[in-house]
């Protein structure tokens, strides 16, 4: 009896042990076969190099490219401004083909000269007795491109609007023709330059009557005095304009001449130069068509 009862005291005494001795190294492996926790991932914002401000200073080389400055809208166009005429190039010589009611047509011709002055010569085609010349002066607006040219000794003026290119005409109240027949209110500014005459035949405008023989290359401001050896271009220039021969009426000639320099005495010394003619390709009346100012 007293046997059993000390084997059972050494099986308890064992089983407790045995607990014990689990309890302690079975916690301790446990632990340990735990994984450490990961590190927090990043977001894109904290992995991204901070950009620097276009208002903080640069340290090391300059602003990123990805980095721009918006450009500042640029100002709006400013209306042209208007030259006034003073600061444009208005002297010299201008020609045009004016729309007439009761002829063919207009030739008028308008030279402004650095005195501001003018002379003016309307030419009504097919009328007798249709030649007008008159003179005056010059009147110029303040700050504007418009001239106005009066008449010496009457109250007659006329308007017009100085363009790199020619003149045009404006009503009385200063506005330009804004209908069909605008572009014919213009008066086209003559060439200054000398003319070249070679074996080419030269078209202009012929003109011929009492002491008085003359032709203007088209395009060109100068004048010359006309010399026909032979007496031809006077028949046919009669012969073109019939009974308004005696009229001074120009009409278009094509012509090859030979330039004789300036005279030095008579009728001719007032013009440009001498023109000897040597051949006659043709003689026409003056028609909207081949007025050489389209």
């Amino acid at each position: 009896m007293k046997s059993s009862r000390t084997l059972f005291l050494v099986l308890a005494l064992v089983v407790v042990l045995s607990l014990a001795f689990y309890r302690y190294y079975g916690q301790r492996n446990a632990s340990s076969e735990i994984s450490p926790k990961e590190p927090p991932t990043p977001t894109l914002a904290e992995k991204a190099p901070a950009t620097p401000s276009l208002g903080d200073k640069a340290l090391d080389g300059p602003t990123p490219t990805s980095v721009k400055e918006t450009p500042s809208p640029l100002p709006s166009e400013a209306p042209p401004v208007q030259k006034p005429v003073t600061d444009l190039c208005w002297k010299g010589t201008y020609r045009g083909f004016l729309p007439c009611a009761s002829c063919e047509g207009i030739f008028t011709t308008v030279v402004l000269k650095p005195d501001k002055t003018y002379e003016k010569e309307e030419i009504y085609l097919g009328e007798k007795d249709g030649v007008f010349h008159e003179e005056g002066r010059i009147l110029f607006g303040e700050k504007s491109s418009k001239i106005t040219l009066e008449t010496r000794n009457t109250n007659v003026s006329y308007n017009y609007q100085v363009e790199p290119e020619g003149l045009r005409m404006l009503d009385s109240e200063g506005n330009p023709s804004l209908g069909t027949l605008a572009e014919m209110y213009r008066l086209r500014k003559m060439s200054p330059k000398d003319v070249a005459f070679g074996e080419k035949p030269v078209t202009g405008y012929l003109t011929m009557g009492h002491n008085l023989s003359t032709f203007s290359p088209c395009g060109s401001e100068k004048t010359f005095w006309i010399d026909d050896p032979e007496n031809r271009l006077r028949g046919l220039y009669q012969k073109t304009l019939g009974e308004n021969a005696d009229c001074s009426m120009p009409v278009m000639a094509e012509l090859k001449v030979a330039d004789r320099g300036r005279a030095m005495d008579g009728l001719a010394k007032d013009y440009s130069g001498v023109l000897e003619v040597t051949e006659i390709i043709s003689v026409a009346p003056m028609t909207e068509e081949n007025n050489g100012l389209r």
